[in-house]
């Protein structure tokens, strides 16, 4: 399959050091671009004279803007768009519906004053690689890593670029690193109200309607969510017209950089927020799913809920707020991503260097571009494929003995040991948790924690909470001499809930389990939600007739996850529903059991079964490109938390190399570790 998507990346720096640079240069920005070559150099491009070779100097980015985070308090990423499902930790909350549709045509345009582009960008594109001529000037020698210890690099402002022909619109999203997962005691839910207070007021705009119509009147859109563990503001076009992105910028620029409160628009965010607040405790898989995150995840700054505690919220003074604000809304920590039918690369850059970066006097702007040279991909590739004469594959590495990779992998791979970039966590054992509550008593810290944090989040809650073993000499797991380890069934006792909410976690080690392509497999055969055929779908509804749906999910992290099954069934079938859930797992473990051992073919993960499920996944993967939302759900979640690019042929390459006889394999062992929780 031909995979039209491309993705290049360019990046700023903003450097103070007077002494570094050439002021007989006449142009204030100096570039350096990168093709998918070893020295990233063109042997067509002119050297620099060395007296015009700035010296970098080495020591540490100043740390002023950025506050480091204790390690206690470091966060665990989520995969994918939040979701509001149970035991999602980062839930999609404040969401401010935008004012869709086309203005009256009577409206004036409240256009801000906003100067016309700088003219030392130019034209990037056709100037590029000159001698004496141009806007911009190359920079050999100033190295990615010098440039990072440089203490005089004040500011970083990084932009991914996914560009692909299939759509007829772009979008903008600027990702900030900053979460609930990092807010202290007592600001509990600040990113969130941070989130709103953005919209309201900036230097340029005094109403949110002034904003609104700024956009709306050119069919942009814009919009909002906050996470454990990012803060994303979104912008959607509605054509591929290159001279949007002037407005995007424009109004980013302001959001990020310039927000402005008054008094009146914080207490008329706070009411909105808490009634925000309210709809979820209405919702009972809404809170649910939080209580589950405040057991799953014990002291883990993931238990906090992105909304909050309302008396945290109540509290909010305009001055908590700006602290924040000034603390984490910083170049260094916003990545913007432009996907989707993008305009040409020139003109992202010219109109993110003249509206949305800060102006500042006594500084230098140097400019970093990395795209992927098309001849050298083609190039890598057959030196990948290609085969010794003994037909053995030869490893795919250049002659320095460097993998071949192309720059944006290499970029990718410097923004994750840099870990300023996006949410990097270091593991925390966040599976004792059950462990250390079955084994409480009345002063158990962890226990007094958890009833302390569900007390804060919904005040008026009766509840009682109890945890067991099973797995015991009488289960059924047990049988044929099948013994599996020591698994708890934790229930709380609800009041006022008509219906028992159950759910089974498989635990795995997340993005770096050597078993990830095959922990996506086993949730997709047990309840892919497009198939009707999945496992659980025939069981529980159309045999038993016992829940409305199944949602079988994957939460991984960078170094730990689990795969949930979530069920809601009427609580007089609760105990039958967990007799049969119990028998199917025992009756898959001796059907894999029979196959490994007794050369006895699989009746439920049969290889027909297995067959169907890895054709329809790769049929279904390569349907992304139709539609722009999945965009920032595969290409740019995975830059984010995997630190990696995605591709639909590798994909599909992965699912090509499965073994069913180790895809058996790792079924015996993933389904014999698993926990209960039951809400009733």
């Amino acid at each position: 399959m031909k995979e039209k998507i491309t993705t290049q990346y360019f990046e700023f720096n903003n450097i103070k050091n007077k002494h570094n640079i050439n002021h007989k240069n006449k142009h204030n920005i100096t570039k350096k671009i990168h093709n998918n070559s070893n020295n990233h150099t063109s042997q067509s491009r002119q050297p620099i004279p060395q007296s015009r070779q700035p010296i970098p100097q080495v020591g540490r980015p100043s740390s002023q803007s950025r506050q480091p985070i204790p390690q206690s308090r470091q966060p665990i990423p989520q995969v994918g768009k939040p979701s509001s499902q149970v035991g999602r930790p980062s839930s999609q909350v404040g969401k401010p519906s935008p004012q869709v549709g086309k203005p009256s045509s009577q409206v004036e345009k409240p256009s801000p004053q906003v100067g016309k582009p700088s003219s030392q960008v130019g034209k990037p594109s056709s100037q590029v690689g000159r001698k004496g001529k141009g806007k911009y000037n190359y920079l050999k020698n100033l190295t990615r890593k010098s440039m990072l210890l440089n203490k005089n690099v004040e500011d970083i402002y990084r932009t991914f670029v996914i560009n692909s022909s299939n759509f007829s619109s772009y979008s903008v999203y600027f990702y900030v690193n900053i979460g609930s997962s990092k807010e202290k005691v007592n600001q509990y839910g600040i990113s969130h109200v941070l989130e709103h207070m953005i919209f309201k007021q900036t230097s340029k705009f005094k109403t949110a309607i002034d904003m609104a119509t700024y956009l709306e009147d050119v069919n942009i859109t814009f919009n909002a969510y906050t996470t454990s563990n990012k803060t994303c503001y979104m912008f959607t076009t509605s054509s591929t017209k290159h001279e949007l992105l002037k407005r995007i910028f424009v109004v980013a620029n302001e959001m990020l950089f310039n927000m402005k409160i008054r008094d009146k628009d914080l207490e008329i965010e706070k009411n909105i927020i808490k009634q925000e607040y309210y709809n979820g405790l209405d919702s009972v898989e809404d809170y649910l799913g939080d209580i589950f995150n405040m057991i799953y995840y014990g002291e883990h700054p993931f238990y906090i809920p992105t909304i909050g505690y309302i008396k945290d919220i109540e509290n909010m003074t305009k001055e908590n707020i700006f602290d924040f604000y000034r603390k984490y809304y910083t170049s260094r920590n916003i990545t913007c991503f432009i996907f989707g039918n993008v305009p040409k690369l020139s003109y992202c850059i010219k109109y993110y260097k003249s509206y949305f970066i800060q102006k500042t006097k006594n500084k230098k702007l140097y400019l970093e571009v990395i795209k992927n040279n098309k001849k050298n991909n083609k190039k890598n590739s057959k030196t990948q494929n290609s085969k010794t004469q003994n037909g053995k594959t030869q490893n795919s590495k250049t002659q320095n003995g460097k993998l071949n990779k192309n720059n944006i992998e290499l970029k990718i791979e410097e923004l994750k040991n840099e870990k300023i970039t996006f949410p990097f966590y270091y593991k925390n054992d966040l599976y004792t948790n059950l462990n250390l509550l079955f084994n409480n008593d009345n002063n158990n810290k962890l226990m007094t924690i958890l009833n302390n944090n569900i007390k804060k989040y919904i005040p008026t809650l009766k509840y009682k909470l109890y945890i067991t073993k099973f797995n015991n000499n009488n289960s059924l797991l047990n049988k044929g001499n099948i013994k599996p380890i020591c698994n708890y069934k934790l229930h709380i006792n609800i009041d006022n809930i008509n219906q028992s909410y159950i759910k089974f976690i498989f635990l795995n080690k997340g993005y770096i389990d050597n078993d990830y392509m095959y922990i996506k497999l086993f949730a997709n055969i047990l309840g892919n939600k497009k198939l009707f055929t999945n496992i659980l779908f025939n069981i529980l509804r159309e045999k038993y007739g016992l829940t409305y749906s199944i949602n079988v999910d994957n939460n991984f992290t960078f170094e730990d996850g689990y795969t949930s099954i979530s069920i809601n069934v009427n609580k007089k079938n609760e105990k039958f529903t967990l007799q049969i859930m119990e028998k199917l797992f025992n009756d898959i473990k001796i059907d894999c059991h029979n196959y490994l051992y007794k050369n006895n073919k699989c009746k439920i993960l049969s290889m027909d079964k297995y067959n169907k499920i890895i054709a329809f996944t790769k049929n279904d993967i390569t349907t992304i490109l139709d539609d722009i939302n999945n965009i920032e759900e595969f290409y740019v979640d995975t830059i984010i938390y995997e630190y990696k690019m995605f591709s639909i042929n590798s994909y599909i390459n992965k699912l090509n190399s499965i073994n069913y006889n180790l895809f058996i394999k790792f079924v015996y062992q993933y389904i014999n570790e698993y926990n209960i929780f039951i809400f009733n």
